[in-house]
């Protein structure tokens, strides 16, 4: 799984040294050079607007935003860190600079909403992917790994189940060959938004298809049931970021009170 380390060099874009022109490389840490960062997350569409849809769009937001942060802290466990390829090489002073990197990588995180229900309401997601494939030079430069192609999609379906206490987020592939088997699109848990962008990471890296974990055999109905589970070589977060609703009784780390 890509460590904390390996997340936060893979944001690092320092400017390119000139030929022949010598200089020492600049110091991730130093706050005069967070400019050189670029943000990671994801593109989100809503595509319904029906009555009460304002509210459940506002928690998906903030569910999605804070069990990311808190997905994050999970990192900060004495087992993960000792982990951490930095941490065995010996390149990090102590714990307190391996915890400002996670505080750096969720201050990094976006969500960049897209909500214009004159261009969106009542998208499929076979215009979405239309839409997203002429917004993709914008958005490559607003959000680090946009090559990777996926973005979330809160339709109707998934707002009503944000009304039901069932928080998932559609996460879907508009590089995805119409003519391949299968829909290039699932649903994910909105508390493992970390744990994809991780696997697409991962994936990369080891230079796999990443339409792997996209199950080739849901089709239609099926597919409004099936959630993704997660990716093994990952660390599960142990429901660290989990969210419940006030009314359902098991506890958790945050609920909305609704």
């Amino acid at each position: 799984m890509p460590s904390i380390s390996e997340m936060i060099d893979f944001l690092w874009r320092p400017p390119r040294k000139e030929p022949g022109v010598k200089r020492r490389p600049l110091d991730q840490r130093d706050p005069a050079n967070a400019q050189y960062y670029r943000n990671w997350g994801f593109t989100v569409y809503r595509t319904y607007y029906g009555p009460d849809s304002d509210k459940h769009w506002e928690t998906l937001i903030d569910a999605m935003t804070r069990q990311t942060h808190l997905a994050l802290g999970y990192h900060e466990t004495e087992m993960i860190y000792q982990e951490d390829q930095r941490q065995k090489w010996g390149l990090y002073a102590d714990k307190s600079d391996y915890v400002d990197d996670i505080n750096r990588l969720k201050k990094l995180f976006r969500l960049t909403v897209r909500e214009d229900s004159s261009v969106l309401d009542g998208l499929d997601i076979p215009r979405i992917r239309d839409l997203c494939r002429k917004e993709l030079p914008e958005a490559s430069k607003n959000i680090e790994g946009a090559k990777a192609c996926f973005v979330f999609v809160a339709d109707e379906a998934v707002l009503n189940d944000i009304a039901r206490g069932v928080f998932v987020i559609k996460v879907v592939g508009y590089d995805w060959d119409e003519d391949r088997i299968g829909q290039g699109w699932m649903r994910i848990p909105t508390g493992e938004v970390l744990t994809f962008w991780e696997s697409l990471l991962l994936w990369d890296f080891i230079e796999t298809d990443v339409y792997r974990e996209i199950n080739d055999h849901w089709f239609g109905e099926e597919s409004e049931r099936y959630t993704w589970p997660g990716d093994a070589s990952i660390y599960p977060t142990h429901g660290c970021s989990e969210a419940q609703t006030a009314s359902q009784s098991r506890h958790s780390q945050f609920r909305f009170g609704y």
